[in-house]
């Protein structure tokens, strides 16, 4: 697949352990008619997405995570919902507790973005989801009902945030449509 500035985007993330996706892949609906369960290895917070990037912005961007420092923190994964919330589910997710050093480290990274390539932070407030799954127009509402019921008691503590990843995500061409490959590009370690 080409490395062109149109099909390849990036985006800031927080990725998780192997111990956590396996636990969120049980809330993760099956593939069924109209739902695309996100795979397990994809699993990740979403800090910012960026887009598509050209080689000179992709390499400031990757200089200023080598010279970027934050604390480690925990964080908490609770509940789940939709986008959007009222109409046509697109989007089916886990939610993420609020918290200090996360929306400290939102902005954080928001900076360190700004500096890199004059990126500007989103007007929308920032909510921390994990996407467990994708919606097709053709899902059924049944399916939804059984998610809602199973996600009722999704909660998974103290999982500890000690890096932050620079992800490519590439289309890749497949027979019944297409996916998006993820790669790392650069990691920070938190201390």
């Amino acid at each position: 697949m080409s490395d062109s500035v149109t099909d390849t985007r990036y985006f800031l993330g927080i990725p998780f352990p192997e111990d956590v996706r396996k636990e969120l892949r049980r809330f993760t609906p099956g593939r069924s008619a109209g739902i695309r369960p996100t795979a397990a290895k994809k699993l990740h917070l979403t800090l910012h997405f960026l887009g598509p990037l050209d080689r000179q912005h992709l390499a400031t961007v990757v200089e200023e995570m080598r010279r970027f420092q934050a604390a480690a923190f925990s964080l908490t994964i609770v509940g789940a919902g939709q986008f959007p919330e009222r109409g046509r589910a697109r989007v089916l997710w886990a939610g993420v507790e609020s918290s200090a050093a996360l929306t400290e480290l939102h902005r954080r990274t928001a900076e360190m973005l700004a500096k890199a390539m004059g990126f500007s932070a989103e007007k929308r407030r920032y909510r921390p989801h994990i996407t467990l799954a994708r919606c097709q127009s053709s899902v059924r509402q049944r399916e939804l009902e059984r998610f809602q019921q199973a996600t009722k008691s999704l909660q998974i503590a103290n999982i500890v945030v000690d890096s932050i990843v620079l992800f490519r995500s590439q289309p890749q061409q497949l027979s019944a449509g297409y996916a998006h490959e993820y790669e790392r590009v650069a990691e920070v370690r938190l201390r």
